[in-house]
């Protein structure tokens, strides 16, 4: 297991170009870190060149998110962001006897360990920054439902066969069943594969490397953007503010919905946040971990929405301290409950104030140093 204490300083890899969330994240990270009594600096990618004279620190801990690829071997601890089978570049070549990784869901720790990689690895799940000391009331905020996250049309299984035409009808027909299992059971993505594919894990190790990881990533953006699609345009009456890289036809014409693009500037999202009286959380591949966007929310005094996850629900109670999204797709039953709920602030002020206390205590990026210093 990591040890920050046992190091020097941390060293953090950054890259000015990379995402506003991937920012926030790091920064975030830094200011724990300090609050902890840690040593931090900044490694810029630009810097990272194989003929820049770059000082090496033996005694520090180079800190990056998804394995940044360096030209030099130094002690490192890469905070893994999403699933194994979309990390298969960035998991080659590197040295196993220093580099230790954490990933954000107990369920891809499994399937990490299932494919066989021999460093070091935990599991630490996301985390977020220290609350807002006034939150906006619920009667004061003007968007019932913020959604932030990538989208598409409805992916279906004759769109698939056309993209990948070498790939067979009997693993697409697999991909999509276990796209099903990864949404409806909150299984992991590999297991869900082996369990469609008659072969099981066998079959999927006669591929190669690749293709594995192709077929298992397929599987969860099928999962994601289908099951992120369906609960959209069933809550597409209420005041629903999108930000995506695009708006699916399915949504395009609903008269409530507000359309902002994709927001890479983590303050202005930020700003949105607080003024959401729900913040809506659709990741099918996070059952047993969290996201950014959960803590974001609850920092900001916002109601959180969200896929179910065995791992958040060991803190925070359905109905009390979150509202958990049945798998399967949106009932009436559903859809009538949140309509209602965006309107009795007293009830989404206790939830959110419940959230609130339980995050502080427990799933601040302070919080989270403190399990690894």
């Amino acid at each position: 297991m990591i040890r920050l204490k046992n190091y020097s300083r941390l060293v953090l890899l950054r890259n000015k170009g990379a995402a506003g969330w991937a920012h926030a994240h790091l920064d975030q990270f830094q200011a724990a870190a300090e609050r902890a009594q840690l040593s931090v600096s900044t490694l810029w990618s630009h810097m990272i060149r194989p003929d820049a004279k770059v000082r090496i620190l033996p005694d520090a801990l180079y800190v990056d998110l998804n394995a940044t690829t360096l030209p030099f071997a130094v002690n490192r601890l890469s905070m893994m962001l999403d699933h194994p089978c979309f990390h298969l570049r960035t998991l080659q070549d590197k040295d196993p006897q220093r580099h230790m990784l954490t990933w954000v869901d107990e369920g891809h720790l499994d399937d990490y360990r299932t494919l066989g990689f021999p460093f070091p690895a935990q599991f630490l799940a996301h985390a977020g920054p220290q609350p807002e000391k006034n939150p906006r009331s619920m009667a004061d905020r003007d968007i019932d439902i913020l959604f932030s996250g990538t989208l598409s049309s409805e992916l279906v299984i004759e769109e698939l066969k056309q993209d990948n035409p070498g790939i067979s009808d009997e693993i697409l027909g697999a991909v999509f069943a276990a796209a099903q299992m990864i949404e409806r059971e909150q299984c992991t993505p590999l297991s869900a594969i082996a369990a469609a594919l008659p072969g099981g894990l066998d079959q999927l190790r006669n591929v190669s490397q690749e293709l594995c990881f192709s077929i298992v990533g397929t599987a969860i953006v099928i999962a994601s953007t289908n099951r992120r699609l369906r609960i959209l345009t069933a809550l597409s009456s209420l005041r629903l503010h999108i930000c995506s890289n695009v708006l699916p036809a399915e949504l395009a014409n609903a008269s409530n919905v507000t359309f902002h693009g994709y927001v890479n500037d983590w303050p202005k999202l930020n700003k949105l946040i607080s003024r959401a009286k729900i913040v809506l959380n659709m990741n099918a591949k996070f059952p047993r971990g969290s996201h950014e966007r959960i803590w974001a929310a609850m920092a900001q005094g916002a109601c959180v929405l969200t896929d179910q996850s065995s791992y958040v629900a060991r803190d925070f109670q359905d109905r009390h301290a979150i509202l958990f999204l049945p798998p399967g797709d949106p009932t009436q039953e559903v859809v009538e409950e949140i309509t209602n709920l965006v309107e009795a602030h007293g009830s989404l002020e206790a939830i959110a104030s419940s959230a609130g206390d339980i995050y502080q205590r427990h799933h601040t990026w302070s919080r989270r140093i403190e399990e690894i210093l």
